[in-house]
């Protein structure tokens, strides 16, 4: 009698474990989005594409950097919507193709007012998952 109770708990424990692994998702619906992590954002960097100058002197008080970081495993391609101060800009947007792994996508606003950003982000050269073009974004995602 004792066997029995010792076999049935051990296949109920099997069973939970192979339940739990095959509930896991597959590989293939990795959210790439996931991949990428904000590890830093800055306000009032240098920038040297900004083009901001209160009298003589480059101004830098408004702009906002943002670091991210490909945390996955994969090379991802992203693209990253910075916002800016000005309505008639909105955004300011940046594609990197093959970010690999570890490695950081600096971005920027020039003009910021609130160090909002959005990012898309797909396996890299999976070209089935379309990114929005910057007029997109523009349009879609004003305030």
């Amino acid at each position: 009698m004792k066997k029995i109770i010792i076999v049935g708990i051990a296949a109920t424990t099997i069973g939970i474990v192979s339940f739990k692994v095959a509930r896991k998702k597959p590989f293939t619906d990795t959210d790439y989005t996931e991949c990428i992590t904000k590890i830093n954002s800055k306000w009032g960097e240098p920038c040297e594409k900004c083009e901001t100058y209160v009298g003589n002197k480059r101004d830098f008080s408004e702009t906002y950097t943002i670091y991210l970081k490909n945390e996955c495993t994969e090379k991802v391609d992203i693209k990253c919507c910075v916002q800016e101060k000005d309505k008639n800009t909105g955004w300011r947007c940046f594609y990197r193709p093959n970010l690999a792994p570890k490695d950081t996508l600096v971005v920027y606003a020039c003009k910021s007012a609130k160090g909002k950003y959005l990012k898309w982000v797909r396996k890299a050269g999976d070209n089935e998952i379309i990114l929005p073009t910057d007029e997109e974004v523009k349009k879609d995602f004003k305030e």
